[in-house]
Order: C-alpha cells, then structure tokens, then sequence
C-alpha cells in the first residue's frame, strides 16, 4: 500500500485544487482514503462526484475484513453522484456497497491502443512465418501464449506446471512472455522436465506482443485474486485468441457469457489442465471462441 506520508501529500494536494480550482465534477480512481476524504469536501463545495474504482468482491476474506470493508466501502460511497464501471462483477461490487443501479455506468477501460498502432505502421503485424523466424520458433507448432509479469498474482507457474501435466500433443508449444521472481525457478523446471515445447521470449514490448498475440491460438490468464481486469487478456481477444482465465479474473463473466473462452476455478489446478486439453483436441469449439 501507499505509504502514510504520499497519502497525506495526495490529500493537501486535493484539498488545495478542490478549493482553488474552478470546475463542475471531478473523478477520483479507486478508494483510497484522500479520495474518500476530498470527495466529502468536493460534495460540501456542490461539485459532481464520480469513482471510477477496478474493485470486485472476489477470494476469501475473514469475517472481521468482511465488516470493515462492508462498513468503509459502503461509508464513501454515500459521497459519489456517480460511478464508472467497467464490467458485471465491477458492478456487482458497487451495488453490494449501496450504489444506486441508476448511477453505475459503464465506462470501458482502455486496452491497447493497437488499431492506432497498426494505422501507423501495417509491418508491426507479422505473418505466422515471420514472427517464427524472429523468435527462432518451430514454424509447423500451434501457440498457447501467455504473457505478464512473472510473480503471485499473474500466477505463470500454476499454467507451466498444468501445461507440462496435461502432456498435448506435439502440435502445440507455449510461448511464455515476461520476466520477474519466478522466471529462474520456471526455467529449472523446463530444464529438469527435459521439456521442448515451451520457450521463454522475455519482456516484450506493445509493439512486439502484436504479432505474438495475432499468432497464437490460445491466451492464458491463471491470475491469483487481485488482478482486477485482466487487461492483457482483454488485448489478447482483440485478435482473437481463445482464452482461458481463472475465476480471479475480473472479465471472466463475459468471457463465459460471450463465449469467447473457458473459465476455470483457481482452486482446481485440474480444470486448467482439462481445458488445455479439451481447446487443443476440440478444433470446432477452438474455432468457435
């Protein structure tokens, strides 16, 4: 969390442009406590209050947590006109805290700036054969792609472990993209598994995971709770990979619901492995998503 000191600078700083400053509504992004605090003032001067706030009610929580949260969350949103949602269980969460249903809307988040990108420069987007060369990837294999950061929360081993135990066929290769505290212990177990279907590309750029994301198959997010939106998996159905998120993934309802991909349980390592399994054997229902 932000420490003490930032919080008490960020609230001043409020405070000095809610009284000096002449505008009509503001927006604050998430709930931290100099936003709960300058809201109350922004209300008192007659200004329209708006939250936009990733939060959803997800993982498990003791009965104490669940109190205070019911009571804080529940506190500061008697000090906003309006909320900016940006998916069902985003909504969900403002209403379990006494938002009225007629002041949420949805606000879409920005995910990849892609189609800018590509006006700019077509080449940026690369053919199957070409991106194979760059990465020095076997040209006749299908991709399962994952890409964040290499830590707790986008949870990489939990998908390198289930790959490696779901034993597909030969067809299929998975590309991990990014780097970070796990990356050492991921590679030692590629290496001690005598495995050659994976392959570690590093930190890519928005420019590079174009032509990663246009030439894979299958986008995997098994992120633990507190991934909130799943940006990065929201971009990889830009260009339409299948995808399987787990349960802690804040699109996951829509992926259900627009049937773009598989949802499993972040408790049940063996749904991830049947839904590997099943998405690279059921090519009507790989096409389908």
């Amino acid at each position: 969390g932000k420490s003490f000191l930032f919080k008490l600078k960020t609230l001043l700083r409020l405070i000095k442009f809610i009284v000096k400053e002449d505008f009509d509504a503001i927006v604050f992004h998430s709930y931290l406590g100099p936003h709960v605090i300058a809201s109350i003032l922004a209300k008192l001067m007659k200004k329209k209050t708006i939250l936009r706030s990733i939060s959803y009610n997800l993982g498990k929580r003791n009965i104490l947590k669940k109190i205070i949260r019911f009571f804080y969350y529940s506190f500061a949103n008697i000090f906003f006109d309006q909320f900016w949602s940006i998916h069902k269980l985003n909504t969900s969460f403002f209403l379990d805290f006494g938002a009225k249903k007629e002041k949420i809307i949805l606000v879409h988040h920005c995910s990849g700036e892609y189609k800018e990108l590509l006006k700019k420069d077509s080449q940026l987007l690369l053919s199957h054969e070409a991106t194979c060369e760059k990465y020095k990837l076997p040209k006749d294999k299908k991709f399962i792609l994952f890409a964040g950061i290499f830590g707790e929360r986008k949870n990489p081993k939990l998908l390198l472990q289930s790959f490696i135990d779901a034993k597909l066929s030969n067809d299929w290769f998975l590309l991990m993209v990014g780097e970070g505290k796990f990356e050492k212990e991921m590679k030692l177990l590629v290496q001690s598994e005598n495995i050659n279907n994976v392959k570690f590309l590093g930190f890519k750029n928005q420019k590079e995971l174009i032509s990663l994301f246009a030439n894979s198959e299958i986008f995997v997010l098994p992120s633990n709770v507190g991934d909130t939106h799943g940006n990065v998996g929201a971009e990889a159905i830009q260009f339409g990979c299948a995808v399987i998120f787990s349960n802690m993934v804040g699109l996951h309802p829509e992926v259900v619901d627009e049937e773009i991909g598989l949802v499993f349980d972040i408790e049940r390592k063996d749904q991830l492995i049947n839904h590997l399994r099943l998405l690279t054997t059921d090519i009507n229902l790989l096409n389908k998503y």
